[in-house]
């Protein structure tokens, strides 16, 4: 089962990979798509590949901004989910905090 779960990470960076770097290269030029795979490289940053992702999921494959947003982001999804976990649980801890 972690064989193929690492598989099916495998082909989705792959996939972003490349959609990313055919969805800048669509938008802006091929030329700012080879700065973005320097960038995502060298600096390890992936934030321009996301984007490209989006790109062309949104404006070349033609699908839904919500369906390509949430194929370009997957993660943002569970950093909201978190992030909203870890407020309510913060405003809770306040609330119920004994007034000293």
């Amino acid at each position: 089962m972690k064989g193929l779960a690492l598989i099916v990470f495998l082909a989705y960076s792959l996939a972003s990979l490349i959609l990313g770097v055919m969805g800048i290269g669509h938008e802006f030029g091929y030329w700012w798509a080879f700065a973005a795979v320097a960038a995502f490289i060298f600096a390890r940053f992936a934030i321009p590949i996301s984007v490209g992702v989006y790109l062309y999921a949104h404006h070349v494959l033609g699908w839904h901004w919500i369906g390509a947003a949430a194929f370009a982001f997957p993660l943002v999804a569970v950093q909201v989910a978190l992030l909203f976990g870890v407020t309510l649980a913060t405003a809770f801890e306040y609330i119920t905090r004994p007034k000293s």
